[in-house]
C-alpha cells in the first residue's frame, strides 16, 4: 500500500488531465493501466494504478513523483536517502524505474 498522501500525488497532482482519464471520444480504445511502486527504505505497492496513454507519460509520472516524495521524507531522516519508483504494466511486469538520491555532507570540521 502506498503511504498516505503519496497516492494522491501520483493519481492526481502528477498527471495532466489528458492522461488522468480517457476522453469521451476514446471510450472504445484501451488506455493502459500502470502501477507506480515506491521504495524509500520500505516498499509501498500501488494497488490502484494510473491510466497512461504512452511510455512518455509513464516516465513523466515517475519523474514528477520522486521529488515530491523526497521533499516530504528527507528532512526527517538523515543525510542519505534513496527514493525509487518502479512502474509496472497491467501484467505486473516492470517497465520503467527511476531513482533520486540525496546525500548531505558537513563541510566544516567539528572540534
Amino acid at each position: 500500500m502506498i503511504p498516505e498522501g503519496y497516492e494522491r500525488m501520483i493519481q492526481v497532482d502528477a498527471l495532466p488531465a489528458r492522461i488522468r482519464h480517457a476522453s469521451v471520444c476514446d471510450r472504445e480504445s484501451h488506455v493502459p493501466l500502470y502501477y507506480f511502486d515506491i521504495f524509500d527504505g520500505g516498499a509501498h505497492t500501488d494497488e490502484i494504478g494510473t491510466e497512461c496513454e504512452n511510455d512518455e507519460a509513464v516516465r513523466r509520472i515517475a519523474m514528477q513523483t520522486l521529488p515530491r516524495i523526497a521533499s516530504d521524507e528527507i528532512p526527517s531522516d538523515g543525510d542519505r536517502r534513496h527514493f525509487t519508483v518502479v512502474a509496472r504494466d497491467e501484467a505486473g511486469l516492470p517497465v520503467y524505474t527511476a531513482t533520486l538520491s540525496f546525500a548531505g555532507v558537513w563541510l566544516r570540521k567539528w572540534s
